[in-house]
């Protein structure tokens, strides 16, 4: 039977009694009781709600009563009068009549702000309190145009009360009715109250809503009309989140916000409205009473952890005490002492063995110390001698050709293209004298650089020239735009997935060469920019600063301050890198670049 070292046997035995056995304990407990308090939560909820509905059904049947008397008692008589004042401009004794049998309609409600009747193209009616807002207005608002698309069919909506009266806050519930022409003799063509409903004053002005989370009125589209806010978590649904927790005429969900906190979102649609009553009840706040809950884990979490500390006390002398022997000698190898003297007869079997196998390995590094020190030694010498080996241009090119005529036997004409690309950049960087070259053999170059690239990238990306034939002549450093273009496709269009597009355009601007290099890749802030140009290592850039600093530096060592780069840039759009030359030409045209 094979023996396990004591060092496993005391990790099993913490793993399976005391941390898997807590594990499972306390997560059953927290389950169950998040259930239990989710549920109760749930059900205060929806009784709260379902409260709420019941009492806002009652008022909106009340009020639908009272406008369909406004409209149809005593055969259309208020229609008639608040006619007549309205034609009439208000006389006295009309408005008079009228504001006394409207007085005797609305004397059972006390919630009535406004009535307001509108004749038929213009002209309006105000009883009790009058509106701040122009009649144009009212007569353009969206629920005015459904009274008018819907005839005798009532129309609700919740607007605030500062948009009809002025200096004031909070909502009022607007009705609406367009009396059909049948039960209607006038030219009245609406008519609207304005009531201070009693039903949201619950959801405005908790007073246990610390208790039982937010209560908030919801349109179609999410949008909050009204609501407690008594915590931060209330203002931070965005209206596309609630819109999608509130489908349906009732339910309820456990969800996240956007802060990552759990959230019992319960609601129920109120009928005739396209409003939700929405409750938001927080995790903290489900979980508020668990103080005793707290304690127990506490109290066991102690227990277990003692019982932990009791066993690695007995296991002190066997384990430990080695450990920290081993512990010394390390320290002793970190100064360089290489004379270790370690005891052998510890207690324990398996400490004897890790102390015998530690002193081997200690030999056995030293060892290796002093053959890799040999082999460096031999290395630096190879490293010089391999100094003295060069390959030429001409070497290089004779190579390439060789590689070319195999794949051109072996018909493959990627590593042929590439070979043929490959082999007039080299000849055109190492074999050809002088420091300068026309525009038309820069182009022949980039031509030569972006087919390999695109080999490399897939044709990720396009590049294209719009060079007059005029300028291809004009005379330029070498390999001036290779490093442009390479940042413009390595740091630019590489990490982005649209396809990319680069656009290199030369021009004559007051009596200089400007050439262009436009990219749709990922673009650069101004702060990078500067670090570009000044050759500075900047955070989240990610450009061959070495080759851009070499350009800027090359042209300003050998035309003069006057002349240089400049960037232009957009973040996520583009990157426009503006090169500044002389205008020298050729007195020779050269041929157009292939």
């Amino acid at each position: 039977m094979q023996r396990r070292s004591i060092l496993s046997v005391i990790l099993l035995f913490f793993c399976f009694f005391i941390i898997v056995p807590s594990v499972v304990f306390f997560g059953f407990i927290q389950g169950q009781y998040r259930a239990s308090m989710a549920e109760s939560a749930q059900d205060k909820a929806a009784y709260t709600l379902g409260q709420i509905a019941g009492q806002y059904t009652r008022e909106i049947n009340e009020l639908e009563y009272l406008l369909a008397v406004v409209t149809a008692s005593n055969d259309g008589q208020p229609l008639r009068l608040a006619s007549s004042a309205i034609r009439e401009g208000n006389p006295f004794m009309t408005a008079r009549q009228l504001t006394s049998q409207l007085s005797l309609i609305t004397s059972y409600s006390r919630n009535i702000a406004s009535i307001v009747f509108f004749r038929k193209d213009q002209g309006l009616f105000m009883y009790r309190r009058d509106l701040t807002v122009s009649e144009e207005s009212l007569r353009e608002s969206q629920w005015y145009q459904e009274a008018l698309e819907n005839p005798g069919q009532m129309q609700l909506t919740l607007v605030p009360r500062k948009t009809v009266y002025a200096g004031t806050s909070g909502q009022y519930l607007l009705i609406a009715k367009h009396p059909r022409a049948s039960d209607n003799a006038t030219d009245i063509e609406t008519v609207a109250a304005l009531v201070a409903p009693t039903v949201f004053a619950p959801i405005e002005d908790r007073v246990d809503s610390g208790r039982i989370g937010d209560l908030l009125l919801v349109d179609e589209e999410g949008q909050v009309l009204t609501g407690s806010f008594s915590t931060q978590m209330a203002r931070e649904w965005p209206p596309e989140r609630l819109k999608a927790l509130i489908q349906g005429e009732q339910g309820s969900v456990l969800t996240k916000d956007s802060g990552g906190r759990s959230v019992l979102v319960t609601h129920q649609r109120l009928p005739r409205a396209n409003w939700q009553l929405v409750n938001l009840v927080g995790y903290e706040q489900l979980t508020g009473d668990n103080t005793r809950m707290v304690l127990v884990a506490t109290a066991l979490y102690a227990a277990f952890m003692l019982a932990f500390i009791l066993l690695c006390v007995v296991v002190y002398r066997r384990i430990l005490a080695p450990i920290r022997a081993l512990e010394g000698s390390m320290a002793q190898l970190e100064r360089g002492d290489w004379n270790l003297s370690l005891p052998t007869d510890w207690r324990s079997r398996e400490m004897n063995a890790l102390t015998a196998s530690f002193l081997h390995m200690t030999q056995e590094i030293r060892r290796l110390i002093e053959d890799i020190n040999r082999r460096e030694t031999r290395k630096r010498e190879l490293e010089i001698e391999a100094l003295q080996y060069q390959i030429n241009p001409h070497f290089m090119k004779n190579t390439l050709n060789s590689i070319r005529l195999l794949a051109m036997i072996a018909k493959n004409h990627n590593i042929e293209e590439v070979a043929e690309s490959l082999g007039r950049i080299i000849s055109t960087t190492l074999e050809k004298t002088g420091a300068t070259c026309t525009l038309a053999e820069e182009i022949d170059l980039l031509k030569s650089y972006v087919h390999i690239m695109q080999v490399r990238y897939g044709n990720h990306f396009q590049v294209r020239f719009d060079i007059p034939p005029e300028l291809l002549h004009c005379v330029m450093l070498k390999m001036l735009l290779q490093p442009i273009l390479e940042n413009a496709i390595y740091h630019g269009i590489s990490i982005r997935e649209i396809a990319g597009d680069i656009l290199i355009t030369a021009r004559e601007e007051e009596g200089a060469l400007q050439i262009d290099i436009l990219d749709n890749g990922n673009g650069m802030t101004a702060r990078q920019i500067q670090a570009v140009l000044k050759g500075e290592t900047e955070e989240g850039l990610r450009t061959n600063r070495i080759g851009i600093i070499n350009v800027i530096d090359r042209v300003h060592l050998n035309y003069g301050e006057e002349y240089g780069m400049s960037i232009h840039s957009q973040v996520g759009c583009y990157t426009q890198v503006v090169l500044r030359l002389p205008l020298l030409k050729k007195e020779a045209e050269p041929c157009e670049p292939s």
